[in-house]
């Protein structure tokens, strides 16, 4: 029986043990319950307003993309632009061409001259034809390049 009277007294002391602690757990100081609740409070706010940044990114993702396809059909435009300008002075370069003909058969000396003036007159006319016809299969053709393209067959003639 001593030895069930000494394990009674053992656990008596342990629990006096045990409710010291439990006790100064419960008196948690009322500042660190203030500050968790700000934490937790800081928290909240942080991850709404992470969620509201990931909205705002995708939103920027897709007004960038509908931005890029924008630019994309502005240039088109520009381009397409650009080769009618291209065309319409073909065209009065060719409308000059006509009118300039009749005036310069009168100084022409021998048929020989008319003959040679008729055949530059052909190719011209050929070269500026063939030139707007690559134009209107082709409205996506770079302004520079054509207007090089035309340099050049101008040198050949």
């Amino acid at each position: 029986m001593q030895s069930t009277d000494s394990l009674r007294e053992l656990n008596a002391k342990l629990l006096a043990e045990i409710a010291k602690p439990r006790k100064e757990n419960i008196k948690i100081p009322k500042e660190k319950l203030l500050r968790f609740a700000e934490v937790k409070a800081e928290n909240t706010k942080l991850k709404q307003i992470i969620e509201e940044n990931a909205k705002h990114n995708s939103e920027n993702i897709e007004l960038k993309s509908r931005v890029e396809k924008l630019e994309a059909r502005l240039a088109l435009l520009e381009q397409s632009s650009t080769v009618d300008r291209i065309a319409l002075s073909f065209d009065k370069l060719n409308n000059e061409n006509v009118t300039k003909i009749p005036e310069v058969t009168g100084m022409l000396t021998s048929k020989q001259d008319e003959q040679d003036l008729s055949q530059s007159y052909e190719a011209s006319s050929e070269n500026i034809r063939s030139a707007s016809c690559v134009l209107s299969k082709q409205p996506q053709v770079n302004a520079s390049k054509l207007a090089c393209n035309l340099k050049n067959r101008e040198d050949f003639s």
